[in-house]
């Protein structure tokens, strides 16, 4: 659930990026940065995104296959001991 909260925020500031590139490259006037380092911040805030979203995929199916060991061991019957028989 913390990875998706945390790439929609880098999403939502790769955006906000990508808008100021625009505004400076449109006014001709540096916010500031330059347009062109604005634009670079918004490829790394995406690329990182998209890296945060792949990896909570992995994570997710990481936990999937260690609570399925975890119920194959638990079910797996134990072997039956023969019960020695007293006899007088």
């Amino acid at each position: 659930m913390f990875h998706k909260t945390l790439a929609q925020g880098f999403f939502i500031f790769s955006i906000l990026a990508g808008v100021l590139a625009a505004y400076g490259w449109g006014l001709r006037s540096d916010i500031w940065l330059a347009s062109t380092q604005w634009m670079q911040i918004a490829i790394y805030l995406l690329l990182l995104a998209v890296y945060i979203r792949i990896s909570e995929a992995d994570d997710i199916e990481e936990l999937k296959t260690r609570i399925r060991k975890k119920m194959v061991v638990q079910r797996k019957p134990r072997p039956k001991t023969k019960k020695k028989s007293s006899k007088k």
